[in-house]
C-alpha cells in the first residue's frame, strides 16, 4: 500500500503544480506574451493527470467499494473544476479546428 500512498501523493502534487502553470501561462497569454497554444497545452496536461488520479490505486478502493469521489458524487456533491475559463473577447475564436 505504501507505494500506491506514494503515488496518489505524487499524482497529488503534479495536479497542484500544473494548476499553478495553468494559472500562469493564462497569465502570460493574458499579458500578450504566450499563444492561445500554451493555454490549450497546460490545460490538457491538467486534465489528463487529472484523469491519472482518479484511476490510481489507493487506500479506499477495492473490488466492492468504489473510489471516494465516486462516493461524493453519488451524495450529490459535485467534485471542483480546475478548469480556468478565457475572457470571451480573448478566446471567441477558440478553439481553432
Amino acid at each position: 500500500m505504501r507505494s500506491a500512498d506514494a503515488q496518489k501523493q505524487l499524482l497529488d502534487d503534479t495536479v497542484k503544480a500544473y494548476t499553478d502553470n495553468l494559472q500562469l501561462t493564462l497569465n502570460r497569454f493574458k499579458g500578450g506574451v504566450a499563444p492561445k497554444a500554451d493555454v490549450a497545452q497546460a490545460q490538457t496536461q491538467l486534465d489528463t493527470t487529472r484523469v491519472q488520479t482518479r484511476m490510481s490505486p489507493c487506500k479506499e478502493r477495492n473490488s466492492s467499494t468504489p473510489l471516494q469521489s465516486d462516493r461524493k458524487t453519488a451524495r450529490g456533491i459535485q467534485p471542483r473544476s480546475s478548469t480556468v475559463e478565457l475572457p470571451a473577447s480573448q478566446h471567441s475564436d477558440w478553439p481553432p479546428f
